[in-house]
């Protein structure tokens, strides 16, 4: 073999390597499985959970069975509904710690984000109240229902004034059906940086609604003033009706649109989890419909439902305040799997089979 030959070869084997480092480091750096968060996920539970005394074990940990409990979430302050669980100005600072660890194993950076951004605009809202309120962030509650596992359905609640972060989990499977974000203020400015709370989602839903035609937006505008969420705490029927014009209606570019305006509500949640849920959306846009209230320019006062088997989206502004879009109501269920419903049946119609 000539020496060239050989040298040529040992190029090729040193590219050949370099590659399969390449390889592996990218396998190294892909996302997590489901299973791989939901580990996570229990493991940030055990400990925070390792961090209470019994008395408080007692008032955090409810039966997975207790529909009273799980059904225990509102858009309103804690002094009009009183939420159960932990209270988060009650923890001392390692078990918030112990609380911010696991909302960061369940959701994604945008997501603790905007739980932070809510606290930080409800104790915004306490400082700048001219009489004694129930707001603030120390009145933000933590709970259980079930113990974390793997294999078992679970779930953890985390909410106060305008938030609540419902996680159920079965198995490897995770869902945020049902969330309610927002908040109030909007807009403010906290310790010296200005705050604009779900503004990529609101800005999309604007770009969404600006890409219709004259005719599409005649389908689409269903009323001439903002409207109420209808899906919120309380509500007993989660079902998707057919308002305003149906997706299957829309262009290619506007289902990348509704895509993207979507995916924002649902990347709170972990982007494993959020991925599987993306999917099963997308599957559904030929069942789906979306409607609007209100005026179509930019920053004006308009709501938006997202309506179809996996999914109800609603982003609605509030008059309390003065300034409704400073005020948002912004609720997130899954018809067909909420409170993680769909999960749980399909997993004992399998045990049916066996």
């Amino acid at each position: 073999m000539s020496k060239k030959c050989s040298a040529s070869i040992a190029v090729l084997l040193i590219v050949s390597l370099v590659c399969s480092v390449q390889a592996q480091t990218a396998a190294e750096k892909a996302a997590p499985t489901a299973a791989g968060v939901v580990k996570k996920t229990v493991d940030a539970a055990n400990a925070f959970l390792e961090s209470v005394d019994q008395k408080q074990y007692e008032q955090v940990m409810y039966s997975f069975t207790d529909d009273k409990q799980r059904e225990n979430w509102s858009n309103l302050p804690v002094g009009n509904v009183p939420r159960g669980g932990l209270r988060w100005g009650d923890l001392k600072d390692n078990q918030k710690e112990a609380v911010m660890a696991l909302l960061k194993a369940a959701l994604s950076e945008n997501g603790v984000q905007q739980v932070v951004d809510n606290m930080n605009g409800d104790e915004y809202l306490k400082q700048n109240s001219r009489r004694q309120t129930s707001f603030g962030s120390d009145e933000y509650f933590i709970s259980f229902l079930g113990e974390p596992s793997t294999t078992s359905g679970w779930m953890f609640q985390f909410g106060g004034h305008h938030l609540a972060i419902n996680v159920t989990v079965v198995g490897d499977q995770m869902t945020m059906s049902p969330s309610l974000t927002g908040g109030q203020p909007i807009d403010f400015e906290w310790e010296g940086k200005q705050v604009r709370q779900v503004a990529e989602e609101e800005d999309a839903a604007y770009a969404f609604i600006a890409s219709f035609s004259d005719e599409q937006k005649k389908k689409a505008v269903v009323g001439d003033r903002y409207g109420d969420i209808k899906f919120g705490p309380g509500a007993k029927k989660i079902e998707a009706v057919a308002e305003g014009i149906a997706v299957s209606e829309l262009t290619e570019k506007q289902h990348g649109l509704l895509k993207e305006l979507i995916g924002y509500r649902i990347g709170v949640l972990n982007p494993t989890h959020a991925k599987i849920e993306m999917e099963k959306i997308v599957a559904d846009f030929p069942n789906m419909w979306f409607s609007w209230r209100g005026p179509t320019d930019a920053g004006a006062d308009a709501s938006f439902r997202i309506q179809g088997p996996s999914i109800v989206m609603e982003y609605s502004p509030q008059r309390l305040g003065g300034v409704p879009m400073n005020h948002i109501h912004a609720m997130y269920r899954d018809p067909s799997n909420d409170y993680g419903s769909g999960f749980i049946e399909a997993r004992r119609n399998a045990a049916k089979e066996k």
